[in-house]
């Protein structure tokens, strides 16, 4: 009978255990179960009328007595039981459903963050859980209906198949949404794939760009340099266009340098 804790998301899974003769029923578990705690009061509120002295006097009719739990096998009991229990299971697949959705929305629109990543990890344990108590009860009311047990009536094999169909729904959505969960996990690496990519160029084109302004003050630094050892035998120290000429050849290399990285395409 599993349950969604709201807080934490994680999927809880209390055993119940039965065992069923033709005029007994024996229920064993550790938690409680509202199933079990509605049947219960049912079968009290019921086996009370039954026994007053309305019932006694004059309510006492075929409808009564057929729409009266007690007066049915256990067998019965266990169906009423067994059908609440798998009726939660609806609402829980629609609330999972709902919950992928919204994350696939939000992955594919662009405004994924680091926390969908966890929300899928967390949305596959629930499916995984989920998968791991509904496949055995298929699998066990399956068997109770093609097996013949003594216990099951004839007519109550026609709503313990109507508990397996409901099951077999319940896994086929289960199937689904564990498709559907592998495809957006597949998605959000898929974008963060390309926004790393995208990242990635960018940087690069920023070190090519710095790249090249290092490249081309390079031999700037080598004229400046040579320029600026100060030795006597220089003659292009005391030239009158020595500066005008420093500055000038800087430039053309600058510009030659400049068009080289533009022809080709790295600038």
């Amino acid at each position: 009978e599993p349950t969604l804790n709201q807080a934490t998301g994680e999927l809880s899974r209390p055993e119940i255990d039965f065992f069923l003769g033709k005029n007994y029923l024996v229920s064993v578990h550790h938690h409680a179960s509202a199933a079990i705690e509605k049947n219960k009061n049912r079968c009290q509120s019921q086996l009370y009328f039954h026994q007053s002295w309305k019932y006694k006097k004059g309510a006492k009719s075929k409808s009564a007595v057929v729409d009266n739990i007690m007066f049915r096998n256990s067998d019965f009991i266990l169906h009423s039981i067994l059908d609440m229990i798998v009726d939660n299971y609806f609402p829980l697949a629609d609330h999972i459903d709902q919950h992928i959705d919204e994350l696939e929305e939000r992955i594919l629109s662009g405004n994924s963050s680091r926390s969908d990543l966890n929300q899928i990890i967390l949305i596959r344990r629930q499916l995984a859980a989920f998968r791991r108590t509904t496949s055995p009860q298929r699998d066990v009311i399956g068997r109770l209906i093609h097996s013949g047990n003594p216990a099951i009536s004839p007519t109550s094999q026609i709503y313990f198949r109507d508990i397996y169909d409901h099951l077999i729904r319940v896994n086929e959505a289960i199937e689904s949404h564990r498709d559907m969960i592998g495809g957006i996990f597949d998605a959000y690496y898929s974008i963060l794939s390309n926004q790393l990519n995208e990242n990635s160029l960018r940087v690069n084109a920023v070190m090519q760009r710095l790249t090249i302004i290092t490249t081309i003050f390079m031999p700037l630094s080598f004229i400046a340099g040579v320029y600026g050892m100060n030795f006597e035998n220089m003659p292009e120290l005391k030239w009158q266009y020595g500066y005008l000429f420093s500055i000038m050849l800087m430039i053309f290399v600058t510009l030659t340098m400049y068009l080289f990285f533009r022809i080709k395409k790295w600038f």
